[in-house]
């Protein structure tokens, strides 16, 4: 399934609103954590698939290029906010 991005508008348009709204720090949540991870893995995962298909890779080199990008994406978000983010849902 394909998804179009106007399928996140609603929840980028929170996070704008709460970030308009802010008079100091945004305070965002682990559920806006969450929200923008599942948008970035989601682009991120298929603009991955579209390099593989490009590159004819295997289904074994895709399957390990999907697992590192999480747990490198999963260890660039602990180091910078101490949020582990298999915890978030």
């Amino acid at each position: 399934m394909r998804v179009n991005a106007k399928y996140f508008e609603p929840e980028i348009k929170a996070l704008f609103s709460k970030m308009i709204d802010a008079k100091g720090p945004y305070n965002f949540d682990n559920n806006d954590a969450f929200m923008v991870l599942f948008i970035f893995n989601t682009v991120m995962g298929d603009l991955m698939w579209q390099l593989q298909e490009a590159e004819n890779i295997k289904i074994e080199d895709r399957m390990k290029m999907a697992e590192d990008l999480g747990y490198k994406i999963r260890d660039l978000i602990r180091v910078y906010t101490g949020l582990d983010s298999h915890k978030l849902i």
